[in-house]
């Protein structure tokens, strides 16, 4: 296995285990609806394993989209839906703030982290990316990409600077602008083809689709132009649609 495929299935296991997770630390709260059932995972097809009565205070350790992990003084953790919570209070007596993660905290969004696949001049690429948005319109990103191809592989490494007019649509397109370099390593039993690492700049645009909760779809074109050290420089088109969460 190449090195830069190494470094490239670390980065994609890191991104698994972070949007798998996607959990939030909460506080103590105290039941006001009639009772507060509590299962045994994060899901209705999970059985019951206790019943909390109104006025009861629970300690909520984690969130993962609609369920919460909480602990009471007696029992063990379960988990309980956000619809249950919603009437909950905190302890100086204050209806507590639950975020839904609906389509307002899509346009307001600053991190977003996502896994994308395409093509790569007829290659096969694999990308994750990481986003920060400065504001709903303007925002930067890093993504690493593993180009494998049938005579030789790749890795490219690049920042963007994205440009979003109309962040308040549920569809929202981009304009992209950026720069990087990329590694090309040949197959291992081609002779005299060496590894070259190759500066690149690109363009391009494409959209970002509000699904549910914290998730979204993206599809991105780009126009890469390789600054090799041959007579003439190359132009490569890529196209990659995958999806991503926002926190």
């Amino acid at each position: 296995m190449y090195p830069t495929s190494r470094a490239f299935i670390a980065l994609l296991t890191l991104f698994l285990i972070t949007s798998a997770a996607a959990d939030e630390e909460y506080f103590n709260v105290e039941v006001t609806d009639p009772f507060l059932e509590l299962r045994t995972g994060p899901g209705r097809g999970y059985p019951i394993i206790d019943i909390i009565e109104r006025g009861e205070h629970i300690r909520v350790l984690k969130r993962r989209t609609d369920w919460f992990k909480v602990e009471i003084n007696r029992g063990k953790p379960g988990w309980a839906s956000i619809e249950q919570f919603k009437a909950t209070l905190d302890l100086a007596g204050k209806q507590v703030q639950l975020n839904d993660g609906k389509q307002s905290d899509f346009s307001e969004r600053n991190w977003e982290m996502g896994f994308m696949t395409g093509n790569f001049s007829g290659a096969r690429t694999v990308a994750l990316y990481l986003g920060y948005s400065f504001t709903p319109e303007f925002a930067a990103e890093l993504n690493l990409s593993q180009i494998i191809g049938n005579y030789s592989s790749g890795l490219m490494a690049n920042a963007s600077l994205l440009m979003k007019p109309f962040s308040f649509w549920g569809v929202e397109p981009f304009f992209i602008l950026g720069g990087g370099t990329i590694t090309t390593e040949a197959d291992s039993s081609l002779a005299g083809d060496e590894e070259r690492t190759e500066a690149a700049a690109h363009v391009g645009f494409g959209l970002h689709y509000y699904i549910t909760r914290r998730f979204m779809f993206r599809l991105d074109y780009k126009n890469h132009l390789l600054f090799t050290d041959r007579k003439e420089n190359e132009e490569i088109d890529e196209w990659k649609a995958g999806f991503a969460f926002f926190f």
